[in-house]
């Protein structure tokens, strides 16, 4: 019922964007949802991705469609890292050291994507 109520991830997204907005009154805000990820038992077995594991709080394609959600609710910019960064079964293991946390390469991968975002919504501003 608290749209700010921070113990949810719409609520909390709401309420940091609320406090960067107040802090940096001119900052451009980019939220960047979760990339994919893979998740593995205690064994080891692979038990599903951001796809379709939903632990009972959805999946985090879920998440990432209220991040979206919320980003255009409040009027930031987004970046779609599941999409964008191009990580997903055929790739993760290049990008992601365990399934979730991403490798050297991928960290290159995100910060190349992330700056490439930056520039073109730095261009945008100039124009």
């Amino acid at each position: 019922d608290n749209y700010y109520d921070y113990t949810t991830y719409a609520g909390a997204l709401r309420y940091a964007l609320a406090e960067l907005s107040e802090i940096a009154v001119d900052a451009t805000i980019i939220v960047c949802c979760p990339h994919y990820c893979q998740f593995f038992n205690d064994e080891g077995h692979f038990i599903g991705d951001g796809n379709v594991l939903n632990t009972g709080y959805g999946t985090l394609v879920d998440y990432k469609g209220v991040c979206k959600y919320v980003a255009k609710e409040q009027q930031v910019k987004y970046y779609d890292a599941y999409v964008d960064l191009g990580i997903n079964g055929y790739t993760a293991e290049d990008y992601l050291e365990d399934g979730v946390h991403l490798t050297e390469a991928g960290r290159q991968l995100y910060a190349d994507a992330l700056a490439a975002k930056i520039m073109k919504i730095e261009e945008t501003k100039n124009n």
